[in-house]
């Protein structure tokens, strides 16, 4: 608990760990909350992801922000899956410089070929 009556955590906006209050939901992005705090929702398997949305203000700079928490299992998950798509976004692109040196090397040995038909 910070002092001014919040929580430490990190504030989008000042880019640091902050003394941030608890706000009502309603008050927020109201657009973007629709007043619930208790949220369900299925990914492709059906299978249900629950978390709990608070309304957060950072008693340093006062903006409003989103939070959700959610079970640690499944933010290990998230985390997990980030890194094999970091993962595989590096073997892509070392196939893509692959792919470009075959691709000259086939060039190369076209005009190879043709010019071996040049001379029969």
């Amino acid at each position: 608990m910070g002092r001014n009556g919040g929580t430490q955590m990190y504030c989008p906006t000042c880019n640091g760990i902050k003394v941030c209050s608890s706000i009502p939901i309603g008050g927020v992005l109201p657009s973007k909350t629709g007043n619930k705090q208790r949220l369900y929702s299925a990914d492709k398997s059906g299978k249900q992801i629950s978390f709990f949305r608070r309304a957060r203000q950072c008693q340093s700079c006062w903006n409003e922000f989103l939070t959700a928490e959610v079970n640690e299992d499944y933010l290990y998950e998230l985390i997990k899956l980030r890194d094999l798509l970091s993962e595989i976004k590096t073997q892509a692109n070392k196939f893509g410089s692959e792919i470009e040196i075959a691709s000259e090397t086939l060039l190369d040995l076209r005009s190879s070929l043709n010019l071996l038909r040049a001379l029969k």
